[in-house]
């Protein structure tokens, strides 16, 4: 607001300067002077030149300016008061909305900066990524990224610290939740550097309760960043996830977290797992712990679902029973095979086009074997020695009444 009044008033003034002094030298032509001097002084000296130079090094400028913007806002402000209150109250008159003051820029408009940024190479496209992971961390719950229960890897409350070193050594696991007599009640988490000096006492068949350190806990509809936030705070490294009942739902690391912006990290003890291999055209095999978006992104159509967050919790969906191998479905133009489970979990699922290219004009199969739309001359009618129609077409008729075979007349099969 403070920049356009000081707009409109520069460009009053300069236009009532300019026919006071047009005015002097010729009082015929003195407007039409006034008019194209006033014209050109605006467009190169206020609106081209000062612009085009700007952009060339917007941040030296901002800096220049923002300190006398600043002191004209402020000095401005009951001007500015006064003409915001006049003109919200024309707008309530006239039915509208006033629009509060918002963001300076929309999430929106950074989103298409990007882009725009990605297609003329000002960024390359990992960057672009990185920074849309970025916008979605703040709006992705704890429950679409957690280890889910069911691949959790936990210690009994009695196990003695060799069975816990061999456990962190199958795994390649810094920190194992430890529970008593279910998973669902977790006493804390035990660190694997904690049990060296039990080690080197040869403590051996120390148990591991006395080791653990206290549980951190979140409910599963907590945001990524207020947990990060909250994580950094408590210098923690892993949270137990917990649902609506209170029941241990899975867990969440700090490396879960990094990855939703930077993508996966693999370390010497992850096994890179592929999520799905292309055996042909249109053939795929995919593995059931696919993210629903990262299916969609690679099949081109939409299994969106709130109740979902894999291809196998789709299946299981679909299904509505516990999934045995050979078990399909189709969907839309997609047949789903359950290819292997384990134990009640579905493992590789083979995905197949069963219509790979969908005409721009529906198909139907005809009588004769031709496929599509299609003209077929009107059969001629059956006749018999009387010159009536045969009884298993109908009523009698004459001869006359009987249609000639033109080769004109035909009967439209199609959509």
């Amino acid at each position: 607001m403070t920049i356009l009044i000081v707009n409109r008033v520069a460009v009053i003034v300069a236009a009532s300067m300019a026919t006071v002094l047009a005015l002097r030298f010729s009082h015929t032509f003195g407007e039409l002077i006034a008019t194209i001097l006033t014209s050109l002084v605006v467009l190169i000296f206020c609106e081209i030149a000062p612009k085009t130079v700007a952009v060339q090094n917007p941040l030296r400028w901002a800096r220049a300016f923002v300190k006398p913007v600043r002191a004209v806002s402020w000095l401005l402000q009951p001007v500015v008061w006064t003409l915001s209150a006049i003109t919200n109250t024309l707008v309530r008159l006239m039915g509208g909305q006033v629009r509060r003051p918002g963001p300076f820029v929309t999430e929106e408009e950074l989103r298409l900066l990007l882009t725009v940024g990605e297609e003329q190479g000002v960024l390359e496209e990992e960057e672009t990524e990185m920074i849309h992971s970025i916008f979605e961390f703040a709006d992705t719950t704890v429950r679409e990224v957690m280890v889910p229960r069911i691949d959790m890897v936990t210690l009994e409350g009695g196990a003695t610290v060799d069975e816990a070193v061999d456990l962190a050594l199958q795994g390649g696991h810094s920190r194992i939740p430890v529970y008593e007599e279910n998973i669902d009640n977790i006493i804390g988490v035990l660190y694997v550097k904690d049990m060296l000096k039990q080690l080197r006492e040869g403590h051996n068949n120390y148990p591991v309760r006395d080791l653990v350190r206290e549980a951190y806990f979140v409910p599963e509809t907590k945001k990524l960043d207020d947990l990060l936030r909250e994580i950094q705070q408590r210098r923690v490294h892993m949270a137990i996830i917990v649902d609506e009942y209170g029941s241990v739902a899975g867990l969440v690391t700090i490396e879960d977290l990094v990855e939703e912006i930077v993508g996966d990290i693999q370390d010497e003890y992850d096994r890179e797992e592929k999520l799905y291999e292309q055996v042909n055209e249109n053939e795929y095999i995919f593995n059931a712990k696919i993210s629903i978006d990262e299916f969609n992104e690679i099949m081109g159509m939409s299994l969106g679902d709130t109740d979902y967050e894999t291809l196998g919790g789709f299946l299981y969906a679909q299904l509505d029973k516990i999934p045995n191998v050979g078990d399909t479905i189709t969907f839309e133009n997609l047949k789903f095979t359950v290819l292997s489970t384990r134990g009640r979990r579905i493992t590789q699922v083979r995905v197949e086009r069963t219509h790979p290219e969908q005409p721009d004009t529906p198909q139907i199969t005809g009588e004769d074997g031709h496929s599509g739309p299609y003209l077929l001359p009107l059969p001629r009618e059956k006749q018999v020695a009387d010159g009536s129609k045969d009884r298993d077409n109908g009523g009698s008729t004459s001869n006359s009444d009987v249609p000639s075979e033109d080769p004109t007349h035909f009967e439209y099969r199609g959509a």
